[in-house]
């Protein structure tokens, strides 16, 4: 549950910003890798539960997603078809760091940029370049 809370309060608190939907979404990736130690969600192999606060919490996460995945869609950043799952499951892969890697948090800073330059409306020039190997 505690997990759960994490991500609601996050998502919560960015989808008050004023800030275009693809944006929120960066800020949302970028904290889910830095509070990646109090996510231990299904996604990562915890039961899921059927506890009804635990499945209150889930549909409240969905549901702030897809706030902020509309702002997205409105505003002209996100392009249709995006899902709140799509996002959930992106961020759950990047928040967990693959075995035997170095520097993840910058791993995963490049695959947010991928991800989000794919679920991107229009173009959006990236304002670094991409990690090079």
């Amino acid at each position: 549950i505690r997990a759960y809370e994490v991500v609601l309060a996050t998502l919560l608190e960015i989808e008050a910003r004023q800030q275009s939907g693809l944006r929120c979404l960066e800020i949302f990736l970028e904290r889910t890798v830095a509070h990646r130690s109090q996510l231990v969600l299904p996604l990562h192999g915890s039961p899921g539960s059927q506890n009804p606060e635990a499945v209150e919490l889930e549909a409240r996460v969905r549901d702030a997603m897809e706030a902020i995945l509309k702002r997205g869609r409105d505003d002209g950043t996100i392009r249709a078809g995006i899902h709140p799952s799509d996002v959930i499951i992106f961020g759950a892969m990047i928040a967990q760091p693959l075995p035997g890697t170095q520097d993840w948090d910058g791993i995963a800073a490049a695959q947010t940029k991928i991800f989000l330059a794919g679920i991107a409306a229009i173009a959006h020039p990236t304002t670094a370049p991409l990690r090079h190997r």
